[in-house]
């Protein structure tokens, strides 16, 4: 097994999530693994273009207030 060595000072940030959110976050990091068609994520994640499309804004203004890059 290989393992990722990450930096020992590493910012951390503390965030919240709705269930939905966090169920998302899941589905859509399974279905990259597993190659789901980005045409079928919304089925398999159960969000919506627009529920995607809002939780990833939400995403990039935390990464933006916190000085993160992508």
């Amino acid at each position: 097994m290989r393992s990722i060595k990450l930096p020992s000072e590493e910012k951390k940030v503390m965030v919240e999530f709705s269930e939905s959110e966090l169920r998302y976050l899941l589905a859509s990091g399974y279905g990259l693994l597993m190659n789901v068609p980005i045409e079928s994520l919304s089925t398999y994640t159960n969000f919506n273009a627009s529920e995607i499309d809002e939780f990833t804004n939400k995403i990039k203004k935390i990464m933006d207030e916190n000085d993160i890059s992508v």
